[in-house]
């Protein structure tokens, strides 16, 4: 697994490749924590090259996602494959996340442009290309 930050204007993005699993999940809770730590307001956890995380990877995102909300913060997660998203739904996690499509469309939402979804119980425009 490989796990490179970037910042994009006020977003931080996580680009994340390889399996997320209790192996190389530790790594990506660091980079969370620092941010967590320096209190981003907005962090996008790109998917888009991970086909497989498991329980420690879920534990890892669900922190990173209650770390930044303890200050203000969002999390968003993009680019995730069908495989993927079927761990989040039947983990019943799929209601707390922001789930993209794209990074451009979760940038857009940090940037503070018009979102079409977004919080809890409301639909994500990922959830649209999945239609």
């Amino acid at each position: 697994m490989d796990v490179k930050l970037r910042r994009v204007g006020s977003c931080a993005a996580v680009d994340v490749t390889g399996s997320l699993d209790i192996h190389s999940s530790p790594q990506l809770r660091s980079i969370c924590l620092d941010l967590i730590r320096s209190r981003a307001p907005k962090v996008i956890i790109n998917l888009k090259d991970v086909m497989y995380l498991d329980s420690s990877a879920v534990a890892t995102l669900v922190e990173c996602l209650q770390g930044l909300a303890g200050h203000g913060g969002k999390l968003a997660i993009c680019g995730i494959s069908a495989r993927v998203r079927e761990i989040f739904e039947i983990t019943n996690l799929s209601k707390i996340f922001e789930f993209y499509a794209s990074e451009a469309e979760a940038l857009s939402s940090c940037a503070g442009k018009a979102e079409t979804g977004g919080g809890p119980g409301r639909k994500r425009p990922a959830e649209d290309a999945n239609a």
